[in-house]
């Protein structure tokens, strides 16, 4: 079976620094996957902010960037980005095998993609997750409509997947992190503690 890692997944790579920020905390212990729609956004990334970027492809629902071994230990040091559709990416990935997903992907005039937040992604969300895995999802809430949205979207995450927690930001934006934990259903929790493995490799 190989050895096992815990998984994020980012929806909306942006400027590459929550890839970074995470790929420095979990270090070897963690897989950071990142998934863009824009290649643009992933060439800019590149070109502006000089990060690394070890791409992956989506060749088909049994060839998942998931289902495969990490990137090669010279390529650790690079964020690993999938150019495609986020919903896509989460319907074909492999039970059980992502353990954080984070969602921060906004269209091009602010919003969160509609399809994004639908029943059908969170389902599918629910169905990627490894037991005692979590959705983490970044949204706005400075106006009635979006907060409208943003309880609609909690229902869905609290039916599919699990318990809800909302924390609002403040700051220059007023935004609201809503945050499922999954409990019940699928695989559960594969391998020792985050903690336990860095402190295995640290050693």
């Amino acid at each position: 079976r190989g050895t096992w890692y815990p998984s994020a997944v980012l929806v909306g790579f942006g400027a590459g620094s929550c890839a970074a920020a995470l790929g420095a905390w979990g270090g070897a212990a963690l897989r950071v996957a990142a998934v863009e729609l824009d290649p643009a956004v992933v060439a800019a990334v590149r070109a502006a902010h000089g990060v690394r970027i070890f791409e992956t492809s989506l060749r088909s629902a049994t060839d998942h960037p998931l289902s495969r071994a990490r990137p090669k230990p010279h390529d650790r040091g690079a964020s690993e980005v999938t150019v495609v559709d986020a919903a896509t990416y989460v319907r074909t990935a492999p039970p059980g095998s992502i353990d954080a997903l984070l969602l921060d992907a906004y269209d091009s005039e602010g919003r969160v993609p509609a399809h994004l937040q639908a029943e059908r992604f969170v389902r599918d969300a629910a169905a990627a997750l490894r037991r005692g895995g979590v959705v983490v999802a970044n949204l706005f809430d400075s106006s009635e409509v979006a907060r409208a949205e943003s309880k609609a979207f909690s229902r869905r995450l609290r039916q599919a997947i699990g318990p809800v927690f909302a924390l609002r930001v403040v700051g220059h934006e007023a935004n609201m992190i809503l945050v499922a934990i999954k409990r019940d259903g699928g695989p559960a929790y594969g391998g020792p503690s985050l903690d336990a493995v860095r402190g295995r490799l640290a050693a």
